[in-house]
């Protein structure tokens, strides 16, 4: 059996994944017609763990709105919703063993001007095995 990188952002951009209980769509661009608020979750790589069937994928979380309080609420509640994701299976096959994330920084969009917060998530969990 061999290891394959955990598909994590698949599993944070689902209809039902952890962060869909927000009631903002989430994406992995921004859409051309911009909603009022909107989370994008964007891969940045991550890690392999000593012992085979465990990885550290990294994402980023961007929480937009159109007020920069907004945007730190949406951030503040996405932060939340991926820190309860310790012993949860997020995915098809995605255990989150241990729920890492940094905390929110004020970054507004530089193109636009928009208002947006962010942070890491980079959980622990345990990698999909194929034949």
């Amino acid at each position: 059996m061999t290891a394959r990188p955990p598909e994590l952002v698949k599993a944070l951009t689902a209809a039902a994944g952890p962060l869909a209980d927000l009631g903002v769509p989430v994406a992995t661009q921004v859409p051309g017609t911009r909603p009022a608020r909107f989370i994008r979750v964007v891969t940045t790589g991550g890690s392999e763990i000593a012992d085979y069937a465990l990885a550290q994928p990294t994402a980023l979380i961007e929480c937009w709105a159109a007020k920069t309080t907004d945007a730190y609420e949406l951030a503040a509640n996405a932060w939340i919703a991926l820190r309860a994701t310790e012993g949860v299976e997020i995915g098809p096959g995605l255990w989150v063993q241990e729920a890492r994330v940094t905390l929110p920084v004020d970054f507004p969009d530089t193109h636009s001007g928009s208002p947006r917060w962010q942070f890491i998530f980079n959980p622990i969990v345990a990698q999909e095995e194929t034949p």
